[in-house]
This record gives C-alpha cells, sequence and structure tokens, in this order.
C-alpha cells in the first residue's frame, strides 16, 4: 500500500509538473478571425463542426464526447478554442478564471425536445412548451442553475396515471442536466419533470454519450430526448423537434491570457487532499464509483462464464466431423472476430433488441459473451489440437467410449495447453467492457466521466478508476491462477490407495 501511494503521488507530481512547464509561443486569439488553422474543439454529435467550417474557415477539429473534456483539454492547452452553447460556457467561465467567452459564433439558434419520427407525442408537448416558451420558463431555470448549482430539485410527487415517458439525456452538460447527490439535477430534468407533471407521466431518465441519444430515439429505446439539441435541417429529416423551449447562443471559447502577477500557490499535498475530497468526499460520490464497480464486476463475471460457455459449444461444433457444423461455426467466428466490439454491442442494442425491453447490461453481456466466446474457443481448439492423437487411441484401447475420452483424457490435457492463454483473453474482456457507455450503461469508466464533469479534475477519477480495473484483473486472475492448479496434474496433490 505504501509503494502504491508513493507511485500516485510520484504520478501526480510528473504530470503537475509536465503541465506546468508546456507553452505555447502563439499569438493570443482576440476575435474569431484569429481561429482559422487553429485547434478547435468540439462535441460529438453537434452541429458544431460544419458551423465552425461555414463560419470560420479551415481548422483543425478535435471532436470530444462531453463539454467538460472540451474544457479540460482547452485548459490544459490542447486545443485553442472551444465551441459550445453560451449556456454552458456562462457556468465555466464563472467557475474557472482561465478561460473566456470569444465571441458569439451565431447569435440565437432554438433548442428542442427530440422525438422519434411521427411520434403522438408531439401533439402532446407542443402547447405544453410553447406556453412556457412564451413564460421564459426555462430562461428562468437556467438563471437559478448557473446561479447555484446546488439549487434543489423537485421531486415527482404526481400519481403518473398515464404512464412513464423514458427520457434520454448526457448527464454531463452542467448546468443544464449534470448528476447531483447521485441524482440528474439541471435547467434540462427540472423542465422535464414539469412536462411530466403537466402530462401526469413519471418520468425515467437514461444517462448516455450525446451521439447516442437520436440512434436511441430512432430504434424506440427512449421516448424523447433533452440535451441543448438545436434543431437543423438535416435532423429534422430524420427526428422530430417539439416547439423551441429556448433560444441560445452559439460561441467560441478560449483561454485567457496568462496574468503577469504571480497566483498564490497552496503545497502540493494541500492540493491533492482536496482534489481527493472534490473527488469522493462531496455528494458522496465514492457510492457512485461503488455502483459503477458493481456493474463492472457484474459484466466481467457473467460475461466470462457465459463466453466459456458459449467458446466449449463453438469449439465442439468447430471440432464436428459434420462439415455444415464446422463450417458455420467457423463462419461465425470469422465474423465476430472482424468486428469492433463496440459495433457488435451497438447492433445488439440498436438493431437486434431494437423492440427489446431488456436494459443495456442485459445487452452488454450478450455481446461481451458471443465476443469472449469466439476467442476462448478458437484458443480451447488450439489446446485440444495439441494433444497427442495417441492418448485417444491409448483410452480407446482400454475400453473408453468418446464421451469418456473426450472428458476424461483429452479435455483434462488440453486444459493445461489452453488455460494460461484464455487467462490473458478473459482479462482483456474485462477492460474492454469500459466502452459499454455507448449503449446507455452506467459502469466505472462512465461514473468517472460523470464526476470529471463536475470536479472538472481529470487525476483522481481517472487513477480511481485504472486502480480499480487493475485490482478487478488482479483478483480474477487469481482465480483463474487457482483454476488452473486444479486442473494440472503436476501441482495435485495425490494419495496412493493403501498407502
Amino acid at each position: 500500500m505504501k509503494k502504491l501511494l508513493l507511485y500516485l503521488i510520484t504520478l501526480f507530481c510528473i504530470v503537475s509538473l509536465c503541465s506546468c512547464s508546456e507553452s505555447r509561443e502563439e499569438t493570443a486569439i482576440q476575435s474569431k478571425q484569429d481561429l482559422p488553422g487553429k485547434q478547435v474543439g468540439v462535441i460529438t454529435g453537434t452541429f458544431h463542426d460544419q458551423l465552425v467550417l461555414d463560419s470560420i474557415g479551415q481548422v483543425e477539429l478535435s471532436y470530444f464526447q462531453s463539454v467538460t473534456e472540451i474544457v479540460l483539454a482547452l485548459q490544459k492547452e490542447k486545443i485553442n478554442a472551444a465551441i459550445f452553447e453560451l449556456i454552458n460556457a456562462t457556468r465555466f467561465t464563472k467557475k474557472y478564471t482561465d478561460i473566456k467567452i470569444l465571441e458569439k459564433i451565431l447569435p440565437t439558434v432554438p433548442q428542442a425536445i427530440g422525438l422519434k419520427k411521427g411520434s403522438p407525442l408531439k401533439a402532446e408537448l407542443d402547447p405544453i412548451i410553447e406556453q412556457m416558451f412564451n413564460q421564459g420558463f426555462y430562461a428562468k431555470l437556467v438563471e437559478k442553475w448557473i446561479s447555484n448549482e446546488e439549487s434543489e430539485m423537485p421531486k415527482q410527487d404526481w400519481e403518473g396515471k398515464n404512464g412513464t415517458l423514458v427520457v434520454g439525456t448526457t448527464g454531463a452538460m452542467p448546468p443544464t442536466n449534470f448528476y447531483l447527490n447521485n441524482e440528474l439535477a439541471g435547467a434540462d430534468i427540472e423542465l422535464v419533470f414539469a412536462i411530466g407533471k403537466a402530462l401526469d407521466k413519471k418520468i425515467e431518465f437514461v444517462a448516455m454519450d450525446f451521439n447516442a441519444l437520436m440512434p436511441a430515439l430512432q430504434t424506440g429505446k427512449i421516448d424523447m430526448c433533452i440535451a441543448g439539441i438545436v434543431i437543423t435541417e438535416e435532423r429534422s429529416q430524420i427526428i422530430d423537434f417539439t416547439h423551441p423551449y429556448f433560444e441560445s447562443a452559439i460561441i467560441a471559447m478560449v483561454k485567457k491570457e496568462p496574468s503577469n502577477a504571480k497566483a498564490a500557490k497552496s503545497s502540493f499535498f494541500g492540493e491533492l487532499k482536496a482534489s481527493f475530497h472534490r473527488t469522493f468526499i462531496i455528494e458522496s460520490r465514492w457510492k457512485m464509483i461503488l455502483d459503477g464497480l458493481g456493474v463492472t464486476l457484474i459484466l466481467s463475471i457473467l460475461s466470462g462464464i457465459f463466453g466459456i460457455l458459449l467458446g466449449f459449444i463453438i469449439c465442439l461444433f468447430r471440432r464436428s466431423k459434420l462439415k455444415i457444423s464446422s463450417i458455420t461455426s467457423a463462419v461465425f467466428i470469422r465474423i465476430i472476430q472482424g468486428m469492433p466490439i463496440l459495433v457488435l454491442l451497438m447492433i445488439l442494442y440498436y438493431v437486434i433488441f431494437v423492440h427489446s425491453n431488456i436494459s443495456g447490461i442485459v445487452v452488454a453481456i450478450i455481446g461481451f459473451s458471443i465476443n469472449f466466446g469466439v476467442y476462448a474457443s478458437e484458443i480451447m481448439r488450439s489446446g485440444m489440437d495439441a494433444v497427442d492423437k495417441g492418448q485417444l487411441e491409448a483410452a480407446a484401447a482400454l475400453g473408453y467410449n468418446r464421451r469418456q475420452s473426450f472428458f476424461k483424457i483429452l479435455l483434462p490435457q488440453a486444459a493445461n495447453h489452453f488455460i494460461p492463454v484464455l487467462k490473458g483473453e478473459f482479462i482483456s474482456m474485462v477492460k474492454m467492457t469500459s466502452v459499454v457507455g455507448y449503449i446507455a450503461v452506467v459502469d466505472l469508466t462512465k461514473v468517472s466521466d460523470i464526476i470529471r464533469s463536475r470536479t472538472m479534475e481529470a487525476f483522481f477519477p481517472l487513477i480511481a478508476t485504472a486502480i480499480l480495473y487493475f485490482i478487478i484483473a488482479l483478483l480474477l486472475t487469481r482465480i483463474l491462477v487457482l483454476i488452473e492448479k486444479k486442473t494440472d496434474p503436476k501441482q495435485r496433490h495425490r494419495k496412493i490407495k493403501g498407502v
């Protein structure tokens, strides 16, 4: 434990020194006319990339999953400017003095709730939202949450006689939608609550990345989505929009020029302690980490168990003397091996199980079990092929049938060959589970992103995630080592009868 703590402190020092030593000898950006040729950050899935190219000119675009990641990149000078809504920019410039709003790229753009094409909800929502828009309801919510991010959220105290609305959002765009005390809060969330109360429908939120909102909407995984979505002609062709609930400006944000005044620096350990407190203690964020850890463990263990069982079955088909079984299993293996796991998960979630109500966790277990099972089957087959055929001939001479020869002679010896390799593949699968955030599963990695969106600090959330994955991998590896010892005849204790 002492060595681990020393390693973390050393790593933090190196990161801090490196970030402090970096300097850019570039002319300060004073207006959007200075942006051509610079690196500009945008959120994946927004229309901001095309907006930048149309209104600014040729720039180097960098894509991020959330406004938090853009701001962190801007503060660390990984990019020269960030493009997003004025609402979010106002919050960040109020909280952090090293960044500023450059100027508006577009004066105002309408934001609306997204609906599936042809959804009957549009007729229900439009009158309610139009009335709220005319009353400036959302503008008041924005002002409330910008001035105080610790504002109290209303409760769902209505009966919900007319059913439930499943609403997609990001949970990582303060002050409009973010996590407060492990619950979604912000102007978007309060607006949806007001709509739910007016319709007498309960609200169920699903947090996902911005670029996953519209596919989830199109496939019916959610009833509507809200996350500062701007109405555009291209989007209107694939989804419906309600009446706009707000009009927001699109701005460019840049880092301020360094001040000549020397800022008072707190001690290294003081900063470390404060960062630890913000990451884990405030709002009991450690509970979110435990929840995410639980999801990751469930995914890893169940995917491992089902994957090994599936792999064994595929291996038997692959070794079958029936050509139809052997060829079919070989084709299936090649298809899955040639497909990135993220693509497989999205096909399962948005295509195969599009009309199913099963949760993203179940879909993820199915996806990882298939992927791991395919690789496990080839590993098992290689292990079985490594066993001398004379072993089976000897078993047949002793009177063993095919089933007995396989389970008592072939499989135990093959296990010595494939378990060490299977162990490494299993750990790789555990680490691959970090991509499940794309199908609305809040695992350990997704929790890390949510916490970073609140603290605007990368060190402790990322280091904590890395350490927890390391511990998971270490514990599961130990279990596999024990299994390996049990199956290895050389390491088993034998008792000779009669001695």
